[in-house]
């Protein structure tokens, strides 16, 4: 785990830009006074700052790139996809109840205020399908849960969920979380101990979950990769938990249960990358980075990122499955058959990135907000109470590749299992004529119908053919059979002239007449000249007729070479004086 980059002195809370293609960009909206930490108690204000970050560079700080005061603190922020710019648009949910709607290009002023909730709005999320992007899911303090229709930014148009006999929150909405594969769907959590799945559709609930001890839920997220896990979180200081409900098959019997917090949790973050990891903060001081498929967590992220030593008796601590020992693993068929990842809860406890780190508390700057970027991979932002929004990143949350060539040579080593990125998904390469291998993800027609149970969609190789140009194909093709047939056929006459008694027979009539017809059949003087020459070679005495093709005399050449041999016997046989004679005599030549 390591920190990236820092923003200092605002105590806020933070929404990721979800626009692909352009630089990482992450909105700040403070928590406390617009003056920072010299606010007096009269300074209700609040800032909303929008940063660039520049993660590919070693040592570089986030760069503000716009700003704007609003006139009272934001309790809560999200960015949706689609907005009047392309940029996206940011909503605020402020301490007094009101929403404030900007566009990102233009900061100086609102698009719109909206002033339905009657008091602090706890909560907002964005649908992240692209067809229904401009819907805006509410939760305040107020007990109340609104849809915002965000088609027309400057006339928003505001209704509920709920139907008039539907029954609602009896307390104070702590989150609001859409379904990511259902459109229609929302959940939303309640300290009243009710976590409630709307259908937008029917507008009533769909499914409701009750907190076995009725503790308020204080965060829910949605599995990024299928629509049916929801993964709760609870307040409550007796019984800090993180449950994963299958809403399909029970509301009442979690399949799983994750425990390493020993206080409530304020907090939850499921990675939009790989859904084996999640993210949770809270009033223990503790950021728990979780492997959902080992049913533990992996890592506590301290200040500044960076684990200090362990101390003693600071063990690890074990996550307890909701249905026995066999945890989340067993009641999901296997991690494979849940997520379509491989391992049990037991067997890779303590393989994520090569081991897990301890879980030591009371650290510096408790941190009240966590979130994975929709658009970076492996990247996470934290917001804590000493007024510091942290950026980390996953790689090499448990020691990188130290620890895993450590894990390697262990007595007993055990497989380690990478994030689902660094997988490589597809890849190719040419072979000769043409031919392309390639590997994959195996089609549904290759396959039939997979049963993920069983574990993850299986790969498949495949052997292709790549026609770029089949005119330039086929020449090739006319171009080996002729050359096969006129070697072919010298070859055969060659082997008759020896049957008849003629010694070291060399006949190329058939390749001399192939590399006439080419000449003959040429469109440039150059391939002319070309397939001329060539010819050339195949004739008999072809050294002398290269000599006579290039334009030299070959009588001439025969007589220069006599007259150098001559000259260098002279020059060894006599005196300086007649060498010098000889000289004089053979230099016309």
């Amino acid at each position: 785990m390591s920190l990236l980059q820092e923003i200092r002195d605002s105590g806020a809370t933070t929404a990721w830009c979800p626009v692909r293609g352009g630089k990482t960009t992450i909105a700040v909206g403070t928590k406390d006074g617009a003056g920072g930490g010299g606010q007096t108690f009269e300074d209700y204000g609040g800032e909303l700052a929008l940063f660039e970050l520049d993660l590919n560079k070693d040592g570089a700080q986030p760069k503000q790139v716009a700003k704007t005061e609003a006139s009272t603190r934001f309790s809560c922020l999200a960015w949706g996809s689609k907005g009047p710019s392309g940029a996206g648009i940011i909503a605020g949910g402020m301490q007094n109840g009101a929403i404030n709607v900007w566009d990102p290009k233009v900061l100086t002023k609102p698009l719109a205020t909206i002033s339905k909730h009657k008091s602090k709005v706890n909560s907002l999320q964005f649908n992240p399908h692209s067809a229904t992007g401009h819907l805006l899911a509410t939760g305040a303090s107020d007990n109340e849960v609104y849809i915002v229709d965000l088609n027309k930014p400057g006339t928003p148009n505001v209704y509920s969920p709920a139907g008039p006999d539907s029954r609602k929150h009896t307390s104070e909405v702590r989150t609001v979380a859409w379904n990511t594969e259902v459109v229609h769907v929302l959940a939303t959590g309640s300290l009243d101990g009710s976590c409630t799945v709307w259908s937008l559709k029917a507008k009533k609930p769909w499914a409701e979950i009750r907190d076995p001890n009725g503790a308020g839920f204080s965060a829910v997220a949605w599995n990024p990769a299928q629509g049916l896990h929801l993964l709760t979180a609870t307040n409550d200081d007796r019984d800090p938990v993180l449950r994963l409900w299958d809403v399909r098959s029970s509301t009442t019997n979690p399949l799983a249960e994750f425990r390493g917090h020993t206080s409530g949790i304020f907090s939850v973050s499921w990675c939009p990358a790989d859904p084996s990891f999640a993210i949770s903060c809270g009033k223990d001081n503790k950021t728990i980075f979780w492997d959902l498929y080992a049913n533990r967590p992996v890592v506590e992220i301290y200040e500044g990122g960076r684990e200090p030593p362990p101390a003693a008796g600071n063990g690890h601590i074990a996550g307890h499955g909701g249905f026995g020992a066999g945890g989340m693993a067993d009641a999901m068929g296997g991690a494979a058959a849940a997520f379509g990842g491989g391992g049990g809860a037991g067997s890779q406890a303590n393989n994520m990135f090569g081991g897990s780190g301890g879980m030591s508390g009371g650290t510096a700057g408790r941190r009240y907000q966590v979130e994975f970027s929709p658009t970076e991979r492996c990247v996470f932002s934290t917001c804590s109470f000493d007024r510091k929004v942290q950026i980390f990143s996953v790689d090499g949350v448990a020691g990188g590749v130290g620890a895993a060539e450590r894990a390697l040579a262990a007595p007993h080593p055990s497989p380690l299992r990478a994030p689902s990125w660094t997988k490589r998904k597809a890849g190719a390469t040419f072979g000769f004529g043409g031919h392309l291998v390639s590997f994959g993800s195996a089609a549904p027609s290759e396959q039939g119908q997979h049963d993920f149970a069983k574990g993850p969609r299986p790969g498949a190789v495949r052997l292709t053919k790549v026609l770029d140009d089949k005119e330039f194909q086929q020449c090739c093709v006319d171009w080996d059979n002729e050359l096969s047939t006129a070697l072919a056929s010298d070859q055969q006459h060659q082997h008759e002239l020896m049957q008849q008694g003629v010694p070291d027979a060399q006949v190329n009539t058939a390749l001399i007449a192939l590399c006439a017809r080419k000449a003959q059949a040429a469109k440039t003087e150059a391939d002319r000249t070309a397939w001329e020459f060539l010819s050339v070679l195949f004739e008999p005495n072809a050294r002398d007729k290269v000599v006579e093709r290039l334009g030299f005399d070959l009588g001439e050449i025969n007589e220069l070479v006599a007259s150098m041999d001559k000259r260098a016997q002279i020059s060894s046989d006599q005196d300086p004086a007649v060498a010098q004679a000889a000289d004089h005599q053979y230099a016309g030549y």
